[in-house]
């Protein structure tokens, strides 16, 4: 449940005006530590505002938040700090989320964890399923440990055993919901004739894949693969887009500090000297990696993009290994990070109701210049993220009679729309010619598994 429209009729309460809920980020910081404490600081009016408001099927009885905690918010492949507030008595609780969501709410029930005291608590999202930590062990609330929470998991998180069809206009060895090659091909493999594009926006922009800006091969098995830097490279996409999209596309360069003039330029990049600390946690690995060799190539078109370095310089000093992965804010953190670097100001928000986002406000993020970092495991490219970078949308038109004695007494005309968006999904070959690679295609309407969409805004 959003609390935005509750927050918003606090806030225009307190200044006497009128707040619309996408003004609320301008007074309320999105984050689930900034919401609770506005909440547990206007209490009597958040109950009173939720009483009044369309949600409220009974009266919510609720006089205060008699303890709040962090709580674990986990997800499939990630997770993140969440708030726990429990209200007094049997006046129900609330797990607080991201971007002004509750992620569990309850008016009438006592907290899950009434007179329990554990070193950490957890919630896992996906089927509603509390746990808490005492001692390393991880118990559910009937009091049952490891094992039985681990079958827990496994069926929560398990992916479907049933084979996964391939469809016409997608990559040969790819099946599910993406790998679209040829979209126009793939609608009418999987929903018939009759659909026609009625709107679509593609992104001019470069498209690097993950072994372009890879600077290590690591080994498994017999095996080389990428260094494991999806999450990473998604953040890379997005800002060199924005500034492209941005700064160029409104007539605006972007005004590089004196330091970093060739912004664009490719530059030679020794991994050993230039992230060291990155460097030495590769070579801990026990089955190996190599460095690749034309990075510091004289084929400049071979090098690593000035701002990849600066990107690449950041998770050296934090001590971050690309290879550990990367939670959705930190993909969205990487980009406000290097944006700040360069004297620029682009903020990210996770959205982890995705699909209230990418019909909505993520087309309109596409419309308006700005690419979309998608955090997603599905049943194509399992735990990935990518770049989203476009969009169509089919319609298909109906037509229906009614015939009495041969003869028409009724018609109608009814629409289905499906959502396809253009993905840099880091998998295609980069041609180093154009500094770009292929981009795909991902049916959003067949999409199975957990996702998290970022958006991004610029602030000249």
């Amino acid at each position: 449940m959003s609390v935005l429209p509750l927050l918003s009729v606090i806030l225009g309460n307190q200044l006497n005006t009128t707040i619309k809920e996408d003004e609320v980020k301008n007074y309320i910081k999105e984050d689930p530590i900034s919401v609770s404490n506005f909440i547990k600081d206007n209490f009597s009016a958040f109950v009173n505002s939720y009483n009044n408001s369309d949600n409220s099927d009974i009266k919510w009885l609720a006089t205060e938040v008699e303890k709040d905690f962090e709580i674990n918010i986990i997800l499939p492949e990630s997770s993140y700090k969440g708030i726990f507030l429990d209200f007094d008595s049997d006046n129900g609780y609330s797990v607080v989320g991201n971007d002004y969501e509750f992620i569990s709410f309850n008016i009438d029930k006592e907290s899950p964890f009434k007179d329990i005291v554990a070193d950490s608590y957890n919630y896992y999202i996906l089927n509603d399923f509390f746990t808490y930590v005492i001692d390393e062990v991880e118990y559910n609330l009937d009091g049952f440990s490891n094992e039985y929470i681990e079958e827990q998991k496994e069926e929560l998180f398990k992916n479907d055993d049933k084979p996964k069809k391939h469809y016409d206009g997608q990559e040969d060895k790819l099946s599910g919901s993406g790998g679209i090659n040829y979209p126009n091909t793939y609608m009418r493999s999987r929903y018939g004739s009759g659909w026609v594009v009625e709107s679509s926006k593609s992104l001019d922009m470069n498209k690097y894949s993950l072994e372009s800006l890879s600077c290590y091969k690591v080994k498994h098995g017999d095996s080389f693969f990428t260094e494991g830097n999806c999450w990473a490279v998604a953040a890379y996409n997005c800002l060199q887009a924005i500034e492209k999209l941005q700064w160029i596309h409104k007539g605006v360069w972007l005004d590089i500090p004196a330091g970093d003039k060739d912004y664009r330029k490719n530059v030679k990049y020794f991994p050993q000297d230039d992230e060291p600390w990155q460097y030495s946690k590769y070579k801990q690995r026990k089955e190996g990696f190599e460095v690749r060799d034309k990075i510091y190539s004289d084929e400049w078109k071979e090098r690593l993009p000035e701002l990849w370095r600066k990107m690449r310089s950041i998770l050296n000093d934090n001590k971050k290994y690309i290879e550990n992965g990367g939670a959705p804010w930190e993909t969205s953190g990487l980009v406000e990070k290097a944006a700040k670097a360069y004297g620029e100001k682009v903020n990210g928000v996770e959205h982890y109701n995705w699909g209230a986002y990418v019909g909505g406000n993520g087309i309109r993020q596409l419309d308006n210049y700005m690419p979309l970092a998608w955090s997603t495991s599905n049943d194509t490219y399992g735990s990935h993220t990518m770049t989203v970078c476009g969009y169509k949308i089919y319609k298909k038109t109906n037509k229906y009679s009614i015939y009495i004695f041969g003869k028409e007494v009724a018609k109608w005309t009814t629409y289905e729309y499906k959502l396809l968006c253009e993905i840099c999904d880091g998998w295609t070959k980069y041609n180093p010619e154009t500094q770009t690679s292929p981009s795909r295609y991902y049916d959003m309407n067949a999409h199975v598994g957990f996702s998290c969409i970022i958006t991004f805004s610029y602030k000249k």
